[in-house]
């Protein structure tokens, strides 16, 4: 045997022995480095688990963690299962945990510390790994060894080229193991230390060990950025989402999401308080069994706007659970890009619909009072006409009468008087019956509402009515009563006398009767009588303006038409009822409904002065102001021929021009209100007192009817009598305030 094969058989034993030697050592220390590398690379997964799922845990997004982390199961043949743990309890989890053959990790999910916060617990990671994949490296790893030794031991007469070939086969499988645990996930940096090059080497290997380190980092890189990304868009995401949830929430339309089935996905708050009922209500709730949905037909509506995908539109008025009618406007929308959902969204115009109701009433209201207007303007000019057109032939008959020679015929003159005197009453009544038309419609008139005795209305009606009825042979009856009424006496007795007046006109024969009924806590003044009587289709019309069912020649010795009228503003101003029952042929009963008050002594009304006209006027000196020449001297002619001493005035300058001594005996002033010049009656009367040095009382008459002048009239404290003013009330009035002779 030659030494060269003993040599070579003496090493190979040698290095055969060494190599066992070592082989041995090397080989517990490669199973305790894979055992270490298996449990840092297990703490390590566990730790990138923990750290990726702690935003997760933050916005409680389960759903999408338990799919990240499957998709790294799967990904990853080393782990069994993945759970984590919230409060124990799992909320996401990948596959179950193994019983055998698997190694646990576990690692608590924690908030880092801040200088504000100590570190916050949110859950723990339970991670399990393959034991097997552990055991199978560490059989590859002897493997590999053993057949490394005995290669060596083999080859020892080749030494350079066993430590040569060892040499790149160590380092390319290395290179390689690398290669494989960057493909499976399991790289680590200690590994990364191990692979060629690490050292300073340059030799082919090392180059191909730098390039790929150089790959891993932009790997590495590249999959951080990534991430980054991903965790930045979800982050993003989640902010609008949120934002688009608080306009939703804050919004005042109800809005609403629906499946394709009906069912609600979601609805904001104003939805549940449009419909009276709480959000968990509406939730998950299928409209189908809405009972306002299907009476109005919305879910057919749903299902075409899905069908078709347009949008559609319903104003419908449902009934809340709480029983209140509510107006909607309702939109149905179908979702863009999805096909299963239908967003629904409901305004509530309840009281839009009740403005635009209220609007056309108003219209409609004012319609008819244009047509009422009508109606009222051409009766006016007719009864206005009349009495002017009579007026007129009376006026000319008197002129032929005077012009005639020969002695003047005073019967005929005064039966042309008569008839002249006749015609201006009626002009006068009327004139007075347009104005309190205008005064109530105006709101000019305010109730002085009193407790008094009832008899005062009463005693009225039977003082100022009994001639009357018995001139046309009637028998005319006040029964009296001892009842208290709540009522402004002066109004409710105009009210009564257009009633009774009424009564006495279209009643030819029989009788009237008037008294008083209680009923509940009112009394009603009751006017019976026996007249013409009304139709029952007219019962609604008689308060109308100029409305005579029983004058269609219009008459005027049978009135204007306006008394019912009036009385019927009047007791609307003072909160009473008028009732009326008819029958033609038979007659007619007027009750107006006043409250009761105690019986007890209540303020009178003001009792009337009884009429000075016809007496002669007290030596009194009387300034008369008008720009009008005609009616200053009327004014001044009629003063005079009862006895007053009259002075006349035309205006500012003349009053200005009128002697001192001549003002210092005025002891009453008449003046017009609208005068031609810069000033007005109320100014002017003011001018003599400050003239004068007193204060004069005074009389504004005037036919203005608008509040500004009412409430300068109001304010002066003067007298204040509307055109067209009886000759016997403007004496009175100067009697009154002139005082005895």
């Amino acid at each position: 045997m030659s030494l060269s094969v003993r040599i070579v058989a003496s090493v190979l034993l040698a290095m055969a022995v060494m190599m066992a030697v070592i082989g041995s050592m090397t080989v517990s220390g490669e199973r305790a480095l894979l055992e270490r590398q298996f449990l840092e690379h297990g703490r390590a997964k566990a730790e990138i688990l923990a750290s990726f799922a702690v935003e997760h845990l933050l916005v409680e997004d389960y759903p999408i963690l338990e799919s990240t982390i499957k998709a790294i199961g799967v990904k990853a043949p080393l782990i069994k299962a993945v759970e984590i743990r919230v409060q124990d309890q799992v909320v996401a989890a990948y596959a179950s945990p193994p019983q055998t053959a698997a190694r646990l990790f576990e690692v608590p999910v924690t908030i880092r510390p801040t200088e504000d916060s100590p570190p916050r617990a949110l859950g723990t990671v339970r991670l399990w790994l393959s034991e097997d994949a552990n055991r199978d490296a560490a059989s590859r790893r002897t493997q590999l060894l053993v057949l490394y030794f005995a290669a060596a031991g083999l080859t020892v007469a080749l030494m350079l080229a066993w430590l040569l070939n060892s040499l790149i086969l160590g380092r390319l499988g290395r290179l390689t193991r690398a290669v494989v645990d960057l493909e499976t996930g399991e790289l680590t940096p200690a590994a990364l230390s191990k692979l060629p090059g690490s050292k300073g080497h340059s030799d082919e290997i090392d180059i191909l060990a730098s390039r790929f380190r150089t790959l891993l980092k932009a790997l590495q890189n590249y999959q951080t950025n990534l991430q980054n990304l991903v965790a930045e868009q979800t982050r993003t995401l989640s902010d609008i989402s949120a934002f688009n949830r608080k306009i939703i929430d804050s919004s005042p339309v109800g809005v609403a999401i629906y499946d394709r089935r009906g069912n609600c996905l979601t609805a904001n708050q104003s939805l549940a308080d449009i419909i009276g009922t709480t959000r968990q209500y509406v939730l998950g709730r299928n409209y189908h069994d809405i009972e306002s949905w299907t009476k109005w037909g919305l879910h057919e509506i749903a299902a075409r706007a899905l069908a078709e995908r347009r949008h559609l539109r319903r104003e419908v008025t449902l009934e809340t659970a709480a029983g209140k009618s509510v107006s909607l406007d309702c939109h149905f929308v179908p979702m863009t890009g999805k096909d299963t959902d239908l967003l629904f969204m409901a305004n509530d115009i309840t009281v839009q619909k009740a403005v635009e109701a209220d609007l056309e009433r108003a219209r409609d209201d004012a319609q008819a009072a244009n047509r009422a207007k009508s109606r009222f303007l051409a009766a006016a000019s007719h009864d206005l006409r009349q009495p002017l057109q009579a007026m007129s032939l009376y006026a000319a008959s008197l002129g032929l009468s005077l012009d005639k020679e020969g002695p003047v015929d005073k019967r005929k003159v005064g039966e042309i008087l008569n008839h002249l005197t006749q015609s201006i009453d009626n002009l006068s009544v009327l004139l007075n019956s347009l104005l309190d038309v205008s005064k109530f419609d105006t709101g000019r008139v305010q109730p002085n509402v009193m407790e008094f005795p009832v008899r005062q209305i009463l005693n009225d009606l039977s003082v100022g009515f009994s001639a009357p009825a018995h001139k046309k042979g009637l028998d005319f009856t006040v029964v009296q009563s001892r009842a208290y009424i709540s009522s402004d006496p002066i109004l409710l007795k105009r009210v009564c006398d257009n009633l009774v007046s009424n009564a006495v006109r279209y009643t030819d024969s029989g009788r009237i009767l008037i008294g008083c009924r209680r009923h509940k806590d009112a009394l009603r003044i009751v006017i019976l009588d026996t007249g013409l009587g009304i139709a029952e289709n007219n019962l609604n019309t008689i308060f109308d303006e100029f409305l005579q069912l029983n004058n269609p020649a219009r008459q005027s010795e049978l009135g204007q038409g306006l008394g019912l009228s009036i009385a019927k503003r009047i007791a609307d101003l003072l909160g009473h009822r008028i009732l009326v029952r008819s029958t033609p042929g038979k007659g007619s009963a007027f009750c107006v409904e006043i409250p009761l008050a105690p019986e007890r002594e209540a303020v009178p009304p003001p009792a009337r002065r009884a009429s000075s006209h016809g007496k002669r006027g007290f030596d009194k000196t009387v300034l008369v102001i008008d720009d009008d020449p005609d009616a200053l001297d009327a004014l001044l002619g009629f003063l005079q021929s009862i006895g007053y001493r009259a002075l006349g005035a035309n205006g500012h300058d003349a009053v200005l021009a009128l002697p001192p001594e001549e003002l210092a005996r005025v002891d009453v002033v008449v003046a017009d209100y609208q005068l031609g010049g810069s000033k007005n009656g109320l100014e002017l009367v003011q001018d003599v007192q400050k003239r004068t040095g007193r204060v004069l009382p005074a009389i504004i008459v005037s036919g203005a009817t608008t509040r500004d002048a009412q409430q300068a009239f109001a304010d002066s404290g003067l007298v204040h009598l509307i055109k067209p003013v009886e000759p016997g009330t403007l004496q009175d009035q100067i009697a009154a305030l002139t005082g005895p002779p």
